[in-house]
């Protein structure tokens, strides 16, 4: 470490104060990056699985099942204070377990947990509807059911219109099959409802989605309602989704609401926060990992491993995407994120090895409605910030995003203090984006080793203040030996580890 931080010093003082403060202040974050967050990021991500006894020591009443029948009597029978328990095996039937207008408390909460994690099997069309009801929690079991409903289109647990409820250490394994019934939304967990609030989605396992639907989506009842409001999604594991390239199987979506209606692009604050969340093959759409429709949620400490997609601030705005590692493996599709509206953030992430640009400014269409097409348009990029982010051999580390039919470019906006970097024959800078006149570009830090400023930048009259183009020999210490992948497939497999564990 001493010897990096010499090596820092020294390239420091060969270049203009501006330079100084700039080049310290990446590769400070590189060493925090590489050295520090992954092993902050496994401690907080170590999961600390609920014992009965925390949720019995002070409960009103518990009621122990073993069998369907029992379940359902005991759902119908719930107050404020029950702990409901299900003993190991395997609850098969066609029900809705309804929890209504219940208003537990803190002090007295209503708990459905397991004897032992993940051993109560619910499996052909049981799930859980939390309505008008504060304070349950749903912890520890598994749902290996069908789709329920006329349609087939309810998934595993549905929260309307509720207040601080957590679903918690539970695996999400849905008994689907591959690219059935294309016509139906087939999500698993739904948060829906203004007065939704405060809900935890934590420590749970969802694998294997096989035709459309989301896993998560916290989104609006119909157009006359608003967006449910801090929701915490965290340390959650996903995988595997079945890459179909449909849309509507974005692994989690916050915001929008189907029709898609004017009111869908209202600016609706939803003050969500996804966080410490392990997204590994979640190819789904083959194009949006995590759909953003509403406005000032924040997006961070995440891993997205060999995924194909990006995520997408598709409307809505004020979100902030940061201290997150995109790890491509070189998978096809494999991205970052993609910017459309108002003030989006995108800072102090690590991206690498992606095969698709890692940070697209979108190019956007008059933000008007058209109710025939069913269709939300992509609004202006304006005031973005990308910032302090790291780029390891991407294919394209920044780009525009040409779309058809679209011709409202970024503006006001700023690209700085990124450090880009290729070991091999990649584009760093997309062209069209070197010249595009909305974007002010400070303090950044490029070098390709088999290209030249010239073969990458082009002649398009930027400053070495803008982008400064020399190799920091830090890298060698920091970012090569193994490509990173020493450190950050450490990180993951741990993570792993500690989940089978």
């Amino acid at each position: 470490m001493a010897t990096v931080t010499r090596e820092i010093m020294l390239i420091s003082s060969k270049l203009t104060p501006l330079w100084s403060v700039s080049l310290l202040l990446a590769l400070v974050w590189v060493l925090s990056a590489s050295c520090v967050r992954p092993k902050t990021a496994l401690a907080a991500s170590s999961p600390t699985e609920p014992s009965i006894e925390r949720y019995t020591a002070n409960a009103a009443r518990v009621v122990r099942v073993s069998h369907t029948t029992e379940l359902t009597a005991a759902i119908q029978d719930l107050a404020p204070g029950d702990v409901v328990i299900l003993a190991d095996g395997v609850y098969a039937g066609d029900a809705t377990l309804r929890i209504a207008d219940q208003s537990a408390t803190s002090q007295q909460p209503i708990v459905i947990t397991a004897e032992h994690q993940r051993q109560a099997v619910l499996q052909g069309t049981l799930h859980f509807e939390i309505s008008n009801s504060s304070h349950v929690t749903i912890c520890g079991l598994t749902f290996n059911t069908q789709g329920a409903g006329k349609h087939r289109d309810i998934g595993a647990i549905t929260i309307k219109h509720s207040h601080h409820n957590r679903i918690t250490h539970n695996r999400f394994a849905l008994a689907e099959q591959l690219g059935a019934h294309p016509e139906v939304m087939l999500d698993w967990l739904v948060i829906r409802g203004k007065h939704s609030r405060h809900n935890r989605v934590d420590h749970n396992l969802f694998e294997n989605k096989l035709q459309r639907g989301r896993f998560i989506i916290v989104g609006l009842l119909d157009a006359a309602d608003t967006m449910p409001q801090y929701t915490h999604i965290d340390h959650n594991h996903f995988r595997d989704m079945a890459p179909l390239a449909r849309n509507g199987m974005e692994a989690v979506v916050l915001g929008g609401g189907h029709p898609v209606t004017a009111f869908y692009m209202a600016d609706q604050d939803a003050f969500s926060m996804f966080e410490y969340n392990l997204l590994e093959r979640v190819d789904g759409e083959c194009a949006e990992v995590i759909s953003l429709k509403s406005s000032s949620n924040v997006i961070r400490h995440n891993t997205f491993l060999d995924t194909n997609g990006s995520i997408y601030f598709r409307a809505g705005n004020r979100n902030t995407v940061y201290g997150n590692y995109f790890l491509g493996c070189g998978k096809k599709g494999s991205g970052g994120v993609r910017i459309y509206g108002e003030e989006q953030k995108v800072s102090d992430n690590y991206f690498s090895g992606l095969d698709i640009p890692a940070v697209w400014f979108g190019d956007a269409n008059a933000v008007t409605f058209d109710p025939d097409k069913n269709l939300a348009p992509f609004t202006q990029v304006t005031r973005a910030e990308v910032a302090n982010n790291i780029f390891v051999d991407t294919n394209l580390g920044l780009a525009r995003h040409l779309r058809p039919g679209c011709d409202l470019r970024p503006r006001n906006s700023v690209i700085r203090n990124n450090f880009l970097y290729s070991n091999a024959a990649h584009r760093l800078i997309d062209p069209l984006l070197l010249a595009e006149k909305g974007i002010t570009w400070q303090g950044n830090i490029a070098y390709a080793k088999q290209s030249s400023r010239a073969e990458q930048l082009g002649d398009m009259g930027l400053s070495e203040e803008a982008i400064h183009w020399e190799e920091p020999q830090v890298i060698r210490y920091v970012l090569f030996p193994n490509n990173m992948s020493g450190v950050s497939t450490a990180y993951v497999l741990n993570y792993l580890a500690e989940r089978k564990g």
